[in-house]
């Protein structure tokens, strides 16, 4: 009698991307709004399959199972003390539809695969450091 365990499919992308934004505010104080779209290149995806104590990865360069390119729009709210708050919506799925079947870690069976929907957004808190530059000194000033 065999026990039935899940099985959990990771899908992580990795890319690059450029930004077009147009900045409102006080940039000299570090306050502003920023508005914008992005293009981002996926360039490398990994996937991680795990059943009970079993473990699979995989990596592929250019994959077909991503939207290699997926454009984005973002608005980013920055305060003078450095915190920030950043969303970003993506404005195609992640992956592709097409069949991305894998095999059981335990049992090796085929595991029928095609993603229908995958969107991405996300939504973050960070602070910016602000770094203080030494001016050096003139000699009618010392």
């Amino acid at each position: 009698v065999g026990i039935e365990e899940d099985i959990t499919l990771k899908q992580r992308a990795y890319s690059i991307g450029l930004p077009l934004g147009l900045k409102i505010g006080n940039m000299e104080k570090g306050s502003f709004l920023a508005v914008g779209l992005g293009a981002e290149c996926m360039f490398h995806y990994r996937t991680k399959i795990l059943q009970g104590d079993q473990k699979v990865t995989e990596g592929d360069w250019f994959s077909d199972d991503v939207n290699v390119f997926n454009p984005s729009f973002f608005a980013d709210i920055r305060l003078h003390n450095g915190t920030f708050f950043r969303f970003r919506y993506y404005l195609m799925d992640f992956l592709q539809e097409n069949d991305q079947s894998f095999y059981s870690p335990d049992t090796g069976a085929l595991i029928p695969y095609i993603p229908t929907k995958s969107t991405l957004f996300y939504f973050s808190i960070g602070s910016a450091i602000k770094v203080k530059v030494k001016k050096e000194m003139k000699k009618s000033e010392a």
